[in-house]
């Protein structure tokens, strides 16, 4: 017994299981005080391994193995996580992330601040799920999404997705200002309908083909708007015009790709 004490729980497991079968959850479960600090501090995680793994071919639970280490930390650790990815937003941006998704304001609807809190908002949920023990083995995004998933495979910090996307916004935003662009989702028409729908119209262009039946035209506000009867015209079951601040995926931004650029 007294040689079992002195082993570390995960020792005892690879014992008991067999070669490399073991697969931990709750690997960022660490013991800590329940003051809610919100310190991110290094403290061994002996004593709160989860996981499953195998014996002679069967599927074994292993459970955690001292509840005292936890020091109630599964109470609040998901809030924890979370609360210290809105918390540093809020430490290295010029306005507060935490206004922007949780209280009714016309900001989330301007790209200057609306990608910016998103990106915390992804990385946050991203902090959410390593808490389970779900690790990923790739991550991918389109447009905005990328810079979660670049900073989800350790690509970059936190911090620099955060800051790096208030700046593309800014940018975006300077280079288009708010109401001179638009974009809309036409549906139900394939692409060379949408194309044939568009064209002779200066200021709009195709920016994504989201799915069959679904794709999203961007350009100038008028432009965009007097491209709704053609597209009907071809047969699109419906122009949706979408809630953004400016025509994303449109040659109006090169300028500020390239200014983002350097």
């Amino acid at each position: 017994m007294s040689n079992t004490a002195q082993t570390s729980a995960m020792e005892r497991i690879n014992l008991l299981l067999d070669d490399n079968s073991f697969v931990e959850i709750g690997a960022q479960v660490t013991k800590r005080s329940t003051d809610f600090n919100l310190q991110g501090k290094s403290v061994p995680g002996d004593g709160v391994i989860t996981g499953y793994g195998v014996i002679d071919g069967n599927i074994v639970y292993v459970y955690s193995q001292d509840a005292s280490a936890l020091g109630g930390s599964i109470g609040e650790m998901h809030a924890k996580k979370i609360a210290q990815i809105y918390d540093l937003a809020e430490d290295v941006l010029d306005f507060s992330v935490k206004q922007i998704c949780f209280e009714e304001n016309e900001k989330i609807n301007n790209t200057a601040y609306t990608q910016a809190a998103l990106v915390t908002t992804c990385l946050a949920m991203t902090a959410e799920l390593l808490t389970y023990g779900i690790v990923p083995q790739g991550s991918a995004g389109l447009s905005l999404g990328e810079y979660a998933a670049i900073c989800a495979a350790e690509g970059m910090s936190v911090k620099d997705a955060i800051l790096l996307v208030r700046k593309r916004g800014i940018l975006m935003n300077e280079a288009v200002p708010e109401g001179e662009g638009a974009m809309a989702a036409v549906l139900g028409l394939e692409k060379e309908q949408v194309e044939a729908g568009i064209a002779g119209i200066d200021g709009v262009s195709i920016a994504n083909y989201n799915c069959p039946g679904q794709i999203v035209i961007t350009g100038s506000k008028e432009a965009v708007l007097s491209a709704e009867e053609p597209l009907k015209a071809q047969g699109a079951k419906r122009v949706m015009q979408l809630k953004v601040s400016g025509p994303f995926h449109s040659p109006y931004l090169k300028e500020a790709a390239k200014k983002l650029s350097k």
